[in-house]
């Protein structure tokens, strides 16, 4: 072996751990995120915690006047609906990073909600709105980069999934969420 084809080994090697430890990592974050809004209440209290504190936030400091619109007059009225719908959003994006399950559809979702974040607290003092940008481009990475193939349940379903996609759409549907 050359030593550029031992370069390139190295190399393609300490991508694929790269990968699987910031599918990990950020999959941890996410699951780390639904610990300070558990339901039912979602870390409301009074009218001051948990998520309640950050749509306050959203409408006291926005970024976009449509945006401060859609958090007060369909989010806060609603807050219940829509606290099960981000607490369950974020473990199902912290499930599939962590655990490499559907993992491009686990990082599309996570990047969604990073610009949604980074959408509604961009204004906001104190809040360092570079950290939603940066974990956009981070689930974005896992997004293009396959990081549920490499070791994850993904791996262990694509060799199935890949004999089947020829003969059936969902195969196929569930190779490109992986």
């Amino acid at each position: 072996m050359s030593a550029a084809d031992a370069s390139q080994r190295l190399f393609s090697t300490l991508n694929r751990v790269y990968l699987v430890l910031a599918r990990i990592l950020i999959g941890y974050l996410w699951y780390t995120q639904t610990l300070w809004k558990p339901p039912p209440h979602f870390g409301k209290i009074g009218a001051d915690g948990g998520l309640w504190h950050f749509l306050k936030w959203e409408v006291e400091y926005p970024t976009f006047q449509w945006y401060k619109w859609f958090v007060e007059a369909v989010v806060m009225p609603h807050y219940t609906l829509f606290g099960y719908q981000v607490y369950f959003l974020e473990l199902a994006i912290a499930v599939s990073l962590g655990f490499g399950v559907l993992t491009r559809l686990g990082a599309l979702a996570g990047t969604l909600m990073a610009l949604n974040l980074l959408i509604g607290l961009y204004s906001v003092p104190y809040e360092w709105a570079w950290s939603y940008a940066m974990l956009a481009l981070l689930c974005a990475g896992l997004l293009c980069g396959g990081a549920g193939r490499i070791a994850g349940i993904d791996a262990l379903l694509l060799p199935r999934l890949r004999a089947a996609a020829p003969r059936h759409r969902l195969a196929r549907l569930l190779l490109w969420c992986m």
